[in-house]
């Protein structure tokens, strides 16, 4: 077995959705490269931020606190609106947030280096990066390739092979 999923599986012994979902947001950072240009310097945070209200952001600060990626710390935001391209290099948008969010931030953030994460299988569908969806009792992942090769993000082949589904090109996906 991987590092991958040894982490998944353990995150999946828990109860708690919040927590399952934080510790999958937190190791999607560990298997996703950003292009260099996505950082102020070598020692610069990757920045999360959660767009609506969850129960996960509680979960998201600790769980943040126990990873590093490539070195970097993960420093958690809850935000009010969309960010400006390139101020963050994940961003969570809850199933609390309104319906309109991914559209915008595709239209507004689109091609900018940024790992959208979401709930629901639509999310990947409509052009997120990574969709979290329960299936059978269990947290799982789909993921959208189209999009994390446009915002120039490279994702891991062990944990597209982990994924329930890969889109890979843009016939897949709903318009």
């Amino acid at each position: 077995m991987n590092p991958l999923e040894l982490r998944l599986i353990a995150a999946e012994t828990t109860k708690d959705p919040g927590l399952i979902k934080a510790a999958f947001l937190c190791n999607f950072a560990k298997f996703t490269e950003w292009p260099a240009t996505a950082f102020a310097g070598l020692e610069g945070s990757i920045i999360l931020g959660t767009l609506g209200r969850s129960p996960l952001d509680s979960w998201l600060e600790k769980t943040a606190r126990t990873i590093q990626v490539a070195g970097r710390t993960i420093t958690v935001r809850k935000l009010e609106e969309l960010p400006k391209p390139g101020e963050y290099h994940i961003l969570y948008i809850s199933a609390e947030a309104p319906k309109t969010a991914l559209a915008e931030a595709m239209t507004k953030l689109g091609g900018s280096p940024l790992l959208t994460v979401g709930d629901g299988s639509e999310f990947a569908e409509q052009g997120g990066t990574i969709a979290l969806l329960e299936k059978d009792g269990k947290m799982r992942f789909q993921v959208n390739l189209v999009t994390a090769s446009a915002a120039g993000l490279k994702l891991n082949a062990g944990m597209l092979r982990l994924a329930d589904r890969v889109y890979r090109s843009a016939t897949e996906q709903k318009p």
